[in-house]
Parts: C-alpha cells; structure tokens; sequence
C-alpha cells in the first residue's frame, strides 16, 4: 500500500509541473510573459483588455484603443461593420483578456459581427490625422 501512495503522489507532482510547463509554452506562444508586462503586450499584436483606457471609432472599419502608458492600437476590421461609425460605440467578443487578430471580434449595436483583421501600434500624430479625416468626413454627411 505504501508504495501504491508514494506512486500516486509522484504523479500527481509529476501533473503540477505539467501542467506549470504547458502555462509557460502557452504564454511563449501567444507573445507575451507569464506576467503579462506593457513592453511585451506592444511587441505583439494583441491588446490586453485591461490596459484599455478608451477608444474612438473612425469608421465602420477602423477603431482607436487608447492605452494606459500612452499607447495608441489601430484595429482595422476584416471587413466592413454595419453601423459601427453611425452609433460609435460596440462590444467585443473574447476567448481570453486579450483582442487578438482574426480570434477576436466587434459586435456593432445593430448586432453585426465583425472579425478584427490587423492591430498595430500608431502614433499621436497618425491618431490626429485619422481623427481630423473622419471629422471633415462626418461634415460632408
């Protein structure tokens, strides 16, 4: 019996680090560390959720995240998304705290849903000419 026990505890050890080293490939693999620092998040395409301190929707393809630490992510829309400039405002749909290229999608409120087709890092002054663009655009509407 005792050596039956010592077999089992050996395995379940033998589980926990397992499963420790399976978190860390995942980690590996999705770009970031296990701590999830700012400095890697910006290395990858992803945009972790909780780092989100607004957003401004361009058109019905294009949105702004502006992020914690200074940060501007341009998500560009795989394809067109009914309504999403007329009401400027939608949810996200997720599998983990991240939006990620052709994983994550924007759901419109008129319930379209349309899949994130790039993120990528721009700056202040790209965010500007954007904004000023869609400004002059909404004039002549």
């Amino acid at each position: 019996m005792g050596m039956v026990r010592r077999t089992m505890s050996q395995a379940a050890a033998a589980c926990r680090v397992l499963g420790m080293v399976i978190a860390i490939i995942l980690a590996a693999r999705s770009g970031t560390t296990v701590a999830g620092d700012e400095e890697a998040e910006s290395a990858t395409p992803c945009i972790s959720i909780r780092h989100v301190k607004r957003t401004e929707v361009i058109d019905d393809r294009t949105v702004l995240f502006y992020m914690s630490g200074g940060q501007i992510r341009k998500v560009t829309l795989a394809f067109h998304c009914s309504s999403l400039k007329f009401y400027r405002s939608f949810s996200y749909r997720v599998y983990t705290s991240r939006l990620c290229p052709r994983v994550s999608e924007i759901i419109s409120r008129s319930g379209s849903h349309c899949p994130i087709g790039d993120i990528e890092t721009i700056s202040t002054q790209e965010a500007a000419s954007l904004m000023a663009r869609d400004g002059a655009a909404d004039k002549n509407d």
